[in-house]
């Protein structure tokens, strides 16, 4: 048909269906592609889209320099277009890129007005993602009855406009705030039921983090060996997708569960493998990172590697600090700091530091 705008528009929708089952490479891929066509047309509009939807699959698969690059052009683009609706969907990927680079509060702020603006505008789905992201966000703030009031709406929002997968997000999240608050049993059946719906309509991100929450819960039971399966199972999902942070993520869980008095080659190993990734790459784009270094120090310890374990425990510390200092709400800091158990044990072994003898 010799027509770009068109051409554009169907390579959008091939992204879009990726993005239902979750293939995030795909998806920017075919999102390049649309973009260097659109270019050559006036559709800001679908343009500005597109440049909102990149932002989300660099930042799942790690790639966050170009993610934050994007995400000031999708953002500058946005408030030029003047669409409230366009500005809007924006806002809620540029806020997913901005949690994860570790800027929760930004992240957080950026959520509030996109509920705000869709709630005007009568957009449900929008308003539904807003509110399962935000209440995500005050999970990891350790606002965490915050975050089930949060949830519990979107959970609600999602079963009335029939969004599976949305209800599924929100279950996992409630999942997490329950897991936190030790009600283990009820964090299972949500995990359970989420995972169930995220594999039956194929989308193979929501189904690794279900593995993923599910080996959290057994790790907190108690159930080690089942936990590392469920580990081990969600990092290789995760890396068949790209999403490398979350692989890592599943690895320091394994290293959390790892018996090491009984496997210690199969600890040091796994150990050294996370240590390498945190040194390397950093903790960026991680779900969990403070556990990892928490882990990390542990694991270096037992086999008396205590200048592994001092760096390990100041470079948490410091990203743990480098977090906090950007929470202007001194309240959701002390939070941040206290509430979330594996923030305020690291933020303990940090302390310490001067009264060991690590030399």
């Amino acid at each position: 048909m010799e027509s770009d705008e068109k051409l554009a528009r169907a390579y959008h929708q091939q992204a879009n269906y990726s993005i239902s089952i979750g293939d995030e490479r795909a998806v920017l891929r075919l999102h390049t592609v649309a973009l260097d066509i659109i270019q050559n047309t006036d559709n800001s509009r679908l343009e500005t889209l597109i440049l909102g939807m990149m932002v989300t699959s660099l930042t799942r698969l790690g790639e966050l320099n170009r993610a934050a690059d994007t995400a000031e052009a999708a953002m500058n683009a946005a408030e030029e277009l003047g669409d409230d609706e366009i500005l809007a969907m924006t806002r809620t990927n540029v806020a997913f890129f901005y949690a994860e680079a570790g800027d929760i509060v930004k992240a957080t702020q950026m959520l509030e007005q996109q509920i705000t603006v869709c709630h005007k505008l009568n957009k449900m789905d929008g308003e539904t993602i807003g509110r399962i992201n935000l209440g995500y966000n005050y999970i990891h703030l350790g606002l965490y009855t915050l975050g089930r009031s949060v949830l519990e709406k979107a959970l609600d929002l999602s079963a009335r406009i029939g969004a599976r997968r949305l209800n599924a997000f929100a279950r996992y999240n409630l999942a997490l705030a329950l897991w936190r608050e030790g009600d283990l049993n009820q964090a299972a059946s949500f995990v359970t039921g989420a995972h169930q719906d995220m594999e039956e309509i194929g989308y193979a991100f929501g189904a690794a983090a279900g593995l993923s929450y599910d080996a959290l819960i057994l790790e907190s039971l108690g159930e080690l060996e089942k936990a590392i399966d469920k580990f081990s199972c969600a990092k290789e999902s995760f890396e068949e997708l790209g999403a490398r942070a979350y692989a890592v993520d599943a690895l320091a869980g394994i290293v959390r569960c790892q018996p090491a008095r009984k496997k210690p080659g199969v600890a040091r190993k796994k150990n050294e493998q996370l240590w390498e990734y945190l040194v390397t790459s950093g903790s960026e784009g991680m779900e969990f990172p403070m556990s990892a270094y928490q882990a990390c120090a542990e694991v270096f310890l037992l086999f008396n590697e205590p200048s592994k374990a001092r760096e390990s425990i100041e470079k948490g510390h410091s990203e743990l600090m480098e977090q906090a200092a950007k929470i202007s709400n001194p309240a959701w800091r002390t939070s941040f700091l206290q509430n979330v158990p594996e923030h305020k044990t690291l933020a303990a072994m940090w302390t310490r530091l001067e009264a060991v003898d690590f030399s």
